[in-house]
């Protein structure tokens, strides 16, 4: 990126800040706005202490934590523009969200985007939403009420010795409100461009003194996206409907043991444009088609609390299934674990853990893509054991630990993890990590087939096809990094992160192959890409954070991030994304007296050389109104400084569509 465009974050950045700062200082300091939300009372200090779980799947302050962690509070979901999971991610440095179209999205961590990203794991309150046949997450199926959200808790880098395979480059987890914290009622509704409307509904209550439940419902009807497509039209056609019903029980057995029963239901529709492919003319068509999008889950856990630690029992069942232009497809996943944790002394801890889980995945597909068998089949044994120690006056912890892995599928899998931590101070502390993690292929790399384009109709219809290739490995990540995290007093904190993967075996494509002859279904050739490992390949960079609460009224939090990807060019950068070298976001907050909020949230991504999108600036605004404290009103305008820009380019999965100004207004009542 030009030195220009670096200028310009700073420039931005200033302005944005000082325009900010003329309106803090023009609201009177002399009475702070009430503490509507427990998180807006913790003072810096406080925010060093919070605990987090993901990262070693045991409550760690953060401020000792020896991974590059963010977390994305509930009171940073309210006053966000958001209006789906993915928008809330843009808050953490390193994470590349790109919009597809109205319904589909690409997430990654530390680079390697696109339609379906293998090496990022997503948790659902602990329970993996990783779907094993295009190796990635489909957003579409996490459409949750953003306002049943308590946290969302990111880490970046590895995190396959707690989580195991494919949790490679970042592990994300959503963890959702306890019945508990959802006592009484809730209505929210928003309503403008593209949103006609979407609704959330919610009734928590209790059974005597022990039992709390609580129930919620979520509709969504999002109408077509203003802007043009990727193809040139004029209009895009990406309407969805969605729908949600979710229970939750949180029984008190005692005053150490708590069991929690979680059922959740979808179904979504949604208007979908793809090419699909034939060997009878035409060979490629766009039809306009609607998908479909069903699924359900249930979760059962007891957490148990000892003198010696604590033990936590899950079992869950999954089903879902998906219905669109090209393929029919379902899954049936059963999951056993059990964590324990052992305090052995004063200095020393246990965490370790076993797992079962059986999937059962189906895809019918079509002449463009399937996979042989079309029936799949795993069981998957998991065991993790981390040892962590305490020195130094427990200024310094040490942390030494792996998670082994033996599928039906796969080789046997062993991914440990070396991580230090040290308190310099009250105010700092730095840390350090050695880890290594895998990410398995999916059954289309292995034994499937993907027809990306066409090249000719005669004298026979000749087509490309990526090929599943059964000798292909596992990718392998050794991932270094370094950090240091420093409050300056109670008004600033800064995070700091600096990285190296080093990948090993990074699956690509060989395109060395001629073409091949078929009989059927009618006479044509096929130009196979088969998957294949490449060679070793570097990605290293930087993360910065912040954390600015200037006054009692108005907070900033600005991220940024770096990145370079080496070893992998042109073609290969179409399979494995370059990512962009920069990312920039900034959150503002700002309280106006004691009813009125003025938030802004800034981001800029730089280009994708792989895939020709541009870089991008967006600024988004919410005015927020209190008339009672238990009503709150928003009025949100998104995407202000261009008519419309594309995020995404060159899609397997549907037509791509702009990204343009939208508004709407929402209203959100607690009784």
């Amino acid at each position: 990126m030009a030195n220009v465009n670096l200028r310009a974050l700073i420039c931005a950045f200033s302005v944005s800040a000082g325009l900010f700062s003329s309106v803090a200082l023009a609201v009177s300091d002399s009475s702070s706005a009430r503490q509507r939300h427990p998180l807006l009372a913790l003072s810096l200090e406080e925010l060093f202490e919070l605990e987090v779980t993901t990262a070693s799947r045991k409550p760690e302050q953060l401020a000792d934590v020896a991974s590059a962690v963010y977390i994305i509070s509930s009171e940073d979901i309210r006053r966000s523009t958001a209006t789906a999971v993915p928008e809330l991610l843009r808050m953490a440095p390193g994470v590349d969200v790109r919009r597809v179209d109205a319904s589909h999205w690409a997430v990654s961590v530390r680079g390697f985007n696109g339609d379906f990203v293998s090496n990022l794991l997503v948790l659902l309150d602990g329970v993996s939403v990783y779907r094993p046949t295009f190796s990635g997450v489909n957003w579409d199926e996490l459409d949750l009420d953003l306002a049943e959200i308590e946290r969302i808790e990111v880490v970046r880098g590895p995190g396959a010795a707690t989580w195991g395979v494919n949790a490679v480059n970042g592990v994300i987890n959503i963890i959702t409100r306890s019945s508990t914290m959802s006592q009484g009622n809730r209505v929210s509704v928003q309503y403008g461009d593209n949103l006609r409307p979407v609704v959330g509904l919610s009734h928590g209550g209790k059974v005597g003194e022990r039992l709390n439940y609580k129930f919620s419902g979520y509709f969504r009807a999002n109408g077509n996206s203003d802007g043009i497509t990727d193809r040139g039209d004029s209009a895009a056609d990406d309407s969805w409907y969605s729908r949600r019903l979710e229970f939750r029980a949180d029984l008190a057995l005692n005053s150490r043991d708590e069991l929690t029963l979680i059922g959740r239901g979808w179904n979504s529709q949604r208007r979908q444009i793809s090419d699909v492919f034939s060997p009878v003319a035409p060979l490629r068509s766009h039809p306009v088609g609607g998908a479909e999008i069903y699924g359900g889950t249930v979760m059962l856990a007891l957490q148990q609390q000892r003198d010696w630690g604590s033990r936590h029992w899950q079992v869950h069942y999954d089903e879902r299934s998906r219905h669109e232009l090209r393929f029919n497809s379902r899954d049936k996943t059963l999951e056993f674990e059990l964590t324990q944790l052992n305090r052995l002394s004063d200095h020393r801890e246990r965490v370790w853990g076993l797992g079962y889980r059986h999937l059962s995945s189906e895809l019918e597909g079509s002449f463009g893509l399937w996979a042989d068998p079309d029936m799949f089949r795993e069981d998957l044994f998991t065991g993790f054991l981390q040892e962590s120690w305490t020195l130094a006056n427990d200024r310094l912890r040490l942390t030494l630990g792996s998670k082994i892995e033996q599928s039906s599928r796969v080789d046997f899998n062993a991914q440990p993890s070396f991580k230090v931590s040290y308190r310099v101070d009250p105010l700092t502390s730095v840390w350090g990590s050695v880890s290594r993690a895998k990410r398995t292929p999916s059954r289309l790399e292995t034994h499937g087939l993907f027809v990306t384009a066409d090249l000719a109709e005669v004298p026979i219809p000749l087509f490309v096809a990526l090929q599943g290739n059964s000798e292909v490995d596992a990718e392998t990540l050794v991932a270094y990094e370094i950090g240091a995290r420093h409050r300056f007093g109670n008004h600033l904190s800064i995070d700091m992160t600096l990285f190296l993967h080093d990948y090993d075996e990074l699956i690509g494509v060989t395109l060395n192959n001629s073409p091949q002859l078929q009989a059927l279904p009618a006479p044509h050739a096929l130009l196979l890409i088969p998957f294949s490992n490449l060679e070793d390949a570097r990605l290293y960079g930087v993360e910065l954070s912040s954390n600015w609460k200037i006054n009692k009224k108005w907070h900033i939090k600005a991220s940024y991030s770096w990145s370079k990807l080496d070893g992998i060019g042109p073609p290969q950068d179409r399979i494995v994304h370059n990512p962009p070298e920069q990312i920039f976001n900034m959150n503002s907050y700002l309280s106006i007296g004691e009813r009125w909020e003025l938030d802004g949230n800034l981001r800029y991504t730089d280009k994708d050389v792989s895939s020709g999108v541009e870089s991008w600036w967006s600024l988004d605004l919410r005015l927020g109104w209190h008339p009672r404290d238990d009503l709150k009103l928003s009025l949100v305008a998104k995407d202000l400084l261009e008519s419309e820009h594309f995020e995404y380019n060159d899609s397997t999965v549907t037509e791509v569509s702009s990204v343009g100004r939208t508004a709407f207004i929402r209203l959100d009542w607690q009784f």
